[in-house]
């Protein structure tokens, strides 16, 4: 085994152990919350949750697909991306914690809206400064701080299931949102990377059509998601919102393999200049694997005594448990569109990103309400959500037949070309130099000197040619 390879696997790795704890983190807090609240309350407290989680993940895009596609790049550079973004994930909280205040108009929860409230850009942040270390190749140092996060979460979700009397809601929230402000320090004291406001506004504008794409394309997985429960919330109940929410909880994992694939394809793509069949031979080996997997989670989850699964979700597991199975059924299909979409971002084909998404979320939308409205019930809309799963992986698998590899569509046709095209263009030219010295020896000793001079002088003005 050579070392390049020993090193890309040991990062991915250790991209995927991070992955597993900053979304678990995520995934029992929401646990640890339902046991101690009633089926209401925790809909709506998810509710604010998802909100944030759908703006992570809008910023992931927008943010962090950039920084990965400079992993070719040198440090200096994702560095300096960084600190934009920093500065970008600082100047959205108001407006995601002003978002939330209109959402639960008329629905106070009162101690917990606040909570939530000063996590956010403590979450908004600590997302950015993980996808810059990664970007650098050091997921080992986003582990251990998601790490600590995530096994705080486990000793809150244990905590839980003492009914000790000083475990509720606030307590719960109030500690997660301690371990947000835990891992973000740490990051911050590694890296040592502060916010840039100087040239912000120009950074703004530079590539930012791409920056649009890759967040439209994430705003719309997470916020497709978010309306349609939502909607679930005003059309059937809380409650079946609260068990859709459940069973998403519950299949956490596989929505954690899901979000890793670009964290670990992406870079690694990128450093080794991977072609697309091999880009897409990967992918569906791990597709298959995952897919594999969740149906067997599924059925465990299916199988289990109502006494174990209300550890894990209190009252609304008896509700989750009865739509389990078709949650689990649309996971492992919506596993290949997700192995499409990272094929996609793999090859910097901003430009599709955004035409898969509206797609999904349109056709998503349509089918949660109209399988809502008409059983009345969580079990509708499960069956909405993987009616249009099922309908728009089919559709970009037959759009873009990845398998086939070829045209990149008309953008960058290399893995993070447009990020690493300087280096190329320095590279071409210096080996052209070095062709055009050595045919000049072999002409005449005498005319190296003013060759050189002259090879040199275009090199410096970037004239040389093929």
């Amino acid at each position: 085994m050579s070392a390049l390879t020993s090193t890309a696997k040991r990062r991915g790795f250790c991209v995927a152990v991070d992955q597993v704890f900053s979304s678990l983190s995520n995934g029992l807090i929401l646990m640890a919350i339902a046991v101690v609240s009633t089926a209401t309350d925790f809909g709506l407290i998810s509710l604010l949750l998802l909100l944030l989680t759908a703006a992570v993940g809008c910023m992931r895009g927008a943010l962090g697909t950039p920084l990965l596609l400079k992993a070719a790049g040198g440090t200096d550079e994702i560095r300096r991306e960084g600190s934009f973004a920093v500065t970008a994930a600082l100047a959205v909280s108001p407006w995601l914690v002003g978002v939330m205040w209109l959402l639960l108009n008329g629905r106070e929860l009162g101690t917990p809206t606040l909570l939530v409230a000063i996590a956010t850009p403590l979450v908004m942040v600590q997302d950015v400064l993980r996808y810059v270390v990664i970007s650098e190749g050091r997921p080992d140092v986003a582990a251990v701080w998601d790490g600590l996060w995530f096994f705080g979460s486990v000793v809150l979700l244990a905590s839980t299931w003492g009914r000790a009397r000083f475990i509720d809601v606030n307590v719960l929230i109030g500690g997660w949102s301690v371990l947000a402000f835990a891992a973000l320090l740490g990051l911050a004291i590694q890296l040592r990377l502060l916010p840039r406001f100087r040239g912000f506004f120009q950074w703004l504008t530079t590539d930012w059509q791409h920056r649009l794409r890759y967040g439209i394309d994430a705003g719309l997985e997470q916020g497709g998601l978010f309306v349609a429960l939502a909607l679930v919330t005003v059309l059937v109940g809380a409650a079946d919102n609260a068990a859709l929410r459940g069973a998403m909880a519950l299949l956490a994992p596989v929505a954690i393999l899901t979000s890793a694939l670009p964290l670990f394809v992406v870079p690694e793509s990128a450093r080794r200049s991977a072609t697309p069949q091999q880009v897409w031979r990967g992918l569906t080996k791990i597709a298959a694997i995952a897919s594999s997997i969740t149906m067997i989670e599924g059925l465990v989850l299916w199988l289990l005594p109502p006494s174990f699964g209300k550890l894990l979700l209190g009252d609304t597991f008896g509700l989750t448990q009865q739509i389990i199975l078709i949650m689990t059924l649309q996971y492992a299909i919506g596993l290949r569109g997700a192995s499409v979409r990272v094929y996609l971002r793999t090859f910097n084909r901003s430009a599709a990103m955004p035409t898969v998404k509206v797609s999904y979320a349109i056709v998503g939308n349509l089918f949660v309400v109209g399988g809502a409205m008409l059983s009345n019930s969580a079990t509708g809309a499960a069956v909405g959500i993987a009616i249009a799963s099922t309908l728009t992986t089919t559709v970009s698998l037959a759009w873009f037949t990845p398998w086939r590899g070829g045209d990149s569509g008309g953008e960058e046709s290399a893995v993070g070309a447009s990020e690493s095209s300087w280096f190329v263009r320095r590279l071409t030219t210096q080996l052209e130099l070095d062709a055009m010295l050595e045919g000049n020896r072999a002409h005449s000793r005498t005319a190296t000197p003013k060759c050189c001079s002259e090879a040199r002088t275009h090199c410096a003005r970037g004239d040389l040619r093929r």
